[in-house]
């Protein structure tokens, strides 16, 4: 006698045990690129902490992020208001 139709639980079964074989898979795979990563302290530098060339970093950020801030305030405005027309006029024609 042939069965015509679909097992769900059979199927389930089978989707469970394809997860768990990927998942088994990629977690052995990766377990060699973790213990390679593991530093060992072995010709690792202390940190240096805050160097003066720091404060030049975060001066050059600050300045360049006010500088792009005044520089696209006036057409970022003018798209977003371009947006807000066009979407008050979609709306009207609905």
């Amino acid at each position: 006698m042939i069965q015509s139709g679909f097992n769900w639980k059979r199927n389930k079964v089978m989707t469970v045990s394809c997860f768990v074989l990927i998942f088994t898979v990629l977690l052995v795979f990766n377990v060699g690129t973790v213990f390679a990563s593991a530093g060992s302290g072995d010709g690792q530098a202390a940190s240096k902490g805050w160097v003066e060339t720091d404060w030049f970093r975060v001066m050059n950020f600050s300045v360049l992020a006010i500088a792009l801030f005044f520089i696209l305030k006036k057409p970022l405005s003018q798209a977003l208001n371009a947006r807000i027309k066009g979407i008050k006029d979609e709306l009207e024609t609905l």
